[in-house]
């Protein structure tokens, strides 16, 4: 974390890596039943304090934000205190239709 002035304010900057992935892409949300991030790679995302969520967790925060604007800050802290998987936001069934 790094902390600059900026007119008068201190401004935090929070520095976090998080690691995207969209894992079976070719699939209806329906099927895709397997983890999406291997059991391997928590040991090093958790000592290198990433934060591992898929496109479609990032998808169903920002359809539940249009809604409620009120939520980023508590999603920022949950991403930046997150160290392995994500484990919000799981469940696509409450923000995606799916359709045929």
């Amino acid at each position: 974390n790094e902390t600059e002035e900026d007119g008068g304010e201190a401004l935090t900057v929070l520095q976090k890596y998080m690691r995207g992935k969209e894992t079976f892409r070719n699939l209806p949300l329906k099927e895709r039943v397997e983890d999406s991030f291997p059991i391997q790679m928590l040991p090093y995302a958790t000592k290198k304090e990433q934060c591992l969520i898929t496109t479609t967790q990032l998808l169903c925060f920002y359809l539940n934000w249009l809604d409620n604007n009120d939520i980023l800050e508590n999603f920022i802290d949950k991403i930046t205190s997150t160290n392995g998987i994500f484990d919000e936001y799981n469940d696509w069934g409450k923000y995606i239709e799916e359709t045929k």
